[in-house]
């Protein structure tokens, strides 16, 4: 299916062009192509390129959308943020106030995109796009779950529970957002406390302990066939160093907000572990919101990269 995919995405990106060469400065095949190319994410220059030529154009705003979205994916974020802000003042203000909360998120200015999010909530009309609306909550939820709002993220995960949309979180998940919730807000039944009895998650906020976060964590050492993907740690890795290595390295870096919980994202100097046999040098460490405690961490293979570790500090198991 992918490859009939490919060849379809390959033969509309070469009628565009052929027609394109017959008629070099018609604007709308020039937009269509620089979609072609985003979407097949290959040429980006040329997408980019063909786009800033377009800014003049009838088409500006669609332009000035996908210059946001291009720069935002690129990382670029003061670039991403001038592209929308033009948008604000046209029929483009819903949309453009959704990725405004997103490209504020993951520069990590969460009042502004808590701002962003909750204006394109309160503008948002009939036929605003229930998905969107969907995953702006999501991102409300777990930014006033960050800055430990409890009673306004309980408010907003009612609302979540009653969307439409609710059938995207698994059950589990929307178990253990409730069970935080009520145990940060002090709200636990017996019921409750009886279901976080067993859960490794639930016993290591209310009570954590490092040898318990290390065995956990040496899961990952050993392949798990149940596993479509199972990220495991080099046989030479101690894992107890390694979680003493990275307790020390974490408390100055500043970590992503991950659901209700922290990330952080570290590359050392040479391979850690491997996923279905691909040796990576990258590590994903999992913490408690605003702490240091770490729940987990493996090996991942990512473009992403907060700290490099010096060759020095390799960690041999003994």
């Amino acid at each position: 299916m992918e490859i009939n995919q490919d060849n379809n995405a390959n033969l509309y990106e070469l009628k565009t062009r052929e027609a394109l060469s017959i008629k070099p400065d018609d604007i709308t095949l020039q937009y269509e192509l620089s979609k072609i190319l985003l979407e097949k994410k290959e040429n980006k220059d040329e997408a980019k390129e063909i786009l800033e030529n377009l800014l003049d154009a009838n088409l500006r705003n669609k332009v000035l959308f996908q210059l946001g979205k291009l720069e935002m994916e690129d990382g670029n974020v003061i670039s991403a943020r001038y592209y929308f802000k033009n948008l604000l003042n046209t029929k483009n203000r819903s949309v453009t106030l959704f990725e405004l909360g997103k490209l504020e998120k993951f520069s990590d200015n969460c009042e502004q995109s808590k701002n962003y999010f909750r204006q394109f909530l309160n503008e948002r009309d009939s036929s605003s796009n229930k998905v969107k609306e969907f995953y702006a909550l999501q991102y409300l939820l777990f930014l006033e779950i960050h800055d430990e709002n409890y009673e306004e993220a309980y408010i907003i995960f009612q609302k979540i529970l009653e969307h439409s949309e609710v059938k995207k979180i698994s059950h589990k998940n929307l178990v253990q957002i409730n069970l935080y919730l009520k145990y940060k807000l002090e709200r636990l039944n017996e019921e409750d406390k009886e279901e976080m009895k067993n859960s490794y998650f639930f016993n290591q906020l209310q009570n954590y302990d490092e040898k318990r976060a290390i065995d956990h964590i040496k899961n990952h050492l050993d392949e798990n066939n149940t596993k479509r993907e199972h990220t495991i740690f080099l046989n030479s890795i101690s894992i107890k160093k390694l979680y003493n290595e990275i307790s020390l390295i974490i408390k100055i870096l500043k970590p992503k907000t991950f659901n209700l919980c922290d990330k952080y994202i570290l590359d050392y100097e040479y391979a850690i572990g491997e996923i279905n046999g691909v040796k990576t040098n990258t590590i994903e460490i999992i913490t408690f919101p605003n702490t240091n405690d770490i729940i987990t961490m493996y090996p991942i293979i990512s473009k992403e990269q907060d700290f490099i570790i010096p060759k020095t500090k390799k960690l041999k198991n003994k």
